[in-house]
């Protein structure tokens, strides 16, 4: 009875070292997870702050920095963005720009490019609200743009962002 005993009591410390080295995991990954999602919201925080003073800026743009500011701590908006990037491509339609887009781009280059960072560092936020949809939607945002004739910003880091477990981002320091 003895032996049956010891062994029960083996079995047992082993079944709560395998589950505390699961939970530690999933805490390490939560935490990474936590800190990602820090440094792409300062970003975006950062950007939106100069553009939200700067008057070139149109009115449509600053309307979708606060809607995006909504859903940085929205853990469904990571699943709404996956299901945007997984929709399978209609007919093309023809993309034209309004005609004040039209000269921000032309007349104030620097505005159109913090304006595509900060777009980009929300759109990372939002994919950082969720551990599991997050890593979906930053692979679907890069099976998106795989294999596309113009490379954008969304597209290079997209690529790289494939899975939550990527380098951290420069100047950020883990603890």
């Amino acid at each position: 009875m003895t032996l049956q005993f010891a062994l029960l009591i083996i079995v047992s410390i082993a079944a709560a070292v395998l589950a505390a080295m699961k939970w530690h995991a999933f805490a390490s990954a939560d935490l990474d997870r936590l800190r990602q999602q820090e440094h792409w919201a300062g970003q975006f925080s950062r950007g939106a702050r100069v553009l939200l003073n700067d008057d070139r800026v149109p009115k449509p743009l600053l309307e979708t920095l606060a809607r995006l500011n909504r859903y940085l701590l929205d853990p469904e908006a990571c699943f709404l963005l996956y299901n945007v990037f997984t929709q399978p491509r209609g007919a093309a339609h023809p993309f034209t720009m309004a005609p004040e887009e039209i000269a921000l781009h032309e007349t104030h280059p620097e505005l159109a490019h913090a304006i595509a960072e900060t777009l980009f560092a929300g759109l990372m936020a939002i994919t950082y609200t969720d551990l599991r949809w997050g890593e979906r939607a930053r692979g679907a945002m890069a099976r998106r743009y795989r294999g596309e004739a113009q490379v954008t910003e969304l597209a290079v880091a997209a690529r790289e962002v494939v899975r939550s477990d990527h380098p951290m981002p420069p100047g950020l320091i883990a603890a």
